[in-house]
């Protein structure tokens, strides 16, 4: 079973994304937070397979989250979500 970390601050999109992936019968979520501090500190406990990291979060950026648990948990496979387009937050997040 694969473990998945969603990190959203809207709360209706975080839950669409829990439905979407506890449909699958290999993944589970195994935690869902909304800010930037404590998502590095569950993520740093629950060692998900996973997480899904929104870009844009109102407490924090999700581009240093993502850096953080790059550097901390370098095995830790990381998807970045954006509602901006382009490679300016891609290049920046590798």
């Amino acid at each position: 079973m694969k473990t998945v970390c969603i990190v959203e601050d809207d709360s209706l999109i975080r839950e669409g994304l829990v439905q979407i992936i506890n449909r699958e019968a290999d993944v589970s979520v195994c935690g869902e937070l909304g800010d930037e501090e404590d998502s590095f500190k569950a993520v740093s406990e629950l060692k998900p397979d996973l997480v899904i990291i929104d870009l844009s979060l109102e407490s924090g950026t999700g581009l240093s989250l993502v850096k953080k648990i790059k550097a901390k948990l370098p095995k830790t496979s990381v998807l970045a979500l954006s509602a901006h387009g382009g490679f300016f937050y891609a290049e920046r997040a590798a």
